[in-house]
């Protein structure tokens, strides 16, 4: 049971990832936000928060992931917070955090700052 846990977590989380760069987003692969005491999630920033959110949550219900999956997906989404950062913000899961899995996947993506 816990390894078909795991294979739906890093298919969404593969998903969201996905969506977040093809919405030109900048990803951000360790971001710990308020109230969050050192935990890291992934994010990304954008200069437009609610229009790259509901693309990116239609873009996972388009998507070919299975139905519990889009569920897990939505409950992520739906969850998201956001902070500003100057003239952007960054929309962060505090649910979702990297793997060395996505890691491998989307190494070339990864901005350090």
């Amino acid at each position: 049971m816990q390894n078909q846990s795991n294979k739906r977590n890093h298919a969404v989380a593969s998903a969201i990832v996905q969506c977040i760069l093809d919405n030109d987003c900048t990803l951000r692969h360790n971001y710990s936000g308020r109230g969050m005491y050192d935990r890291n999630c992934i994010g990304y920033m954008t200069d437009s928060p609610l229009k790259s959110l509901v693309s990116i949550t239609s873009q996972i219900m388009e998507s070919e992931l299975s139905d519990s999956e889009k569920e897990h997906a939505v409950r992520i989404l739906e969850n998201a917070s956001m902070d500003n950062m100057g003239y952007s913000s960054i929309i962060y899961f505090s649910g979702l955090q990297w793997s060395e899995e996505l890691a491998e996947e989307y190494h070339r993506y990864i901005d350090e700052d």
